[in-house]
């Protein structure tokens, strides 16, 4: 079950400043994370590596599929994985679309990243017990 998983963090947003800084910082406090900028290859990446997975942080707006699309498809593979959205939007503006996918999201983010709250939730949803 989830008690078998890793800690690991994948990391999606189109811009790669943002991407890389989240994947940095979160690195700096113990997690695994792999970082990417195409929501595609992210997803193929987590269909062939799925159980390693604990937590996918993403943005709202990308190229070529959406933040809620890939977590549709993410948690249609592994139904229990936490999951942030970041946005640069209007929270409100999204959240019709995310009952209507009927998706459980566990933090919706706002742009620009609160890092420490960013780390507070990540700490809250995965217990690394490193400290």
């Amino acid at each position: 079950m989830s008690s078998t998983k890793n800690h690991s963090i994948l990391v999606v947003d189109d811009y790669r400043d943002i991407s890389y800084l989240v994947k940095v910082l979160l690195q700096k406090y113990g997690f695994d994370v792999y970082e990417f900028n195409d929501p595609l290859l992210a997803l193929d990446y987590f269909k062939e590596n799925a159980k390693k997975f604990a937590l996918i942080i993403t943005d709202v707006m990308m190229p070529g599929m959406s933040g809620i699309e890939l977590l549709v498809k993410i948690k249609e593979i592994s139904p229990d994985i936490k999951s942030f959205l970041m946005t640069s939007f209007e929270i409100n503006a999204i959240k019709s679309e995310i009952v209507k996918n009927a998706l459980e999201i566990s933090e919706i983010i706002q742009k620009p990243i609160p890092l420490k709250e960013l780390v507070m939730s990540v700490n809250k949803h995965i217990k690394l017990n490193v400290m």
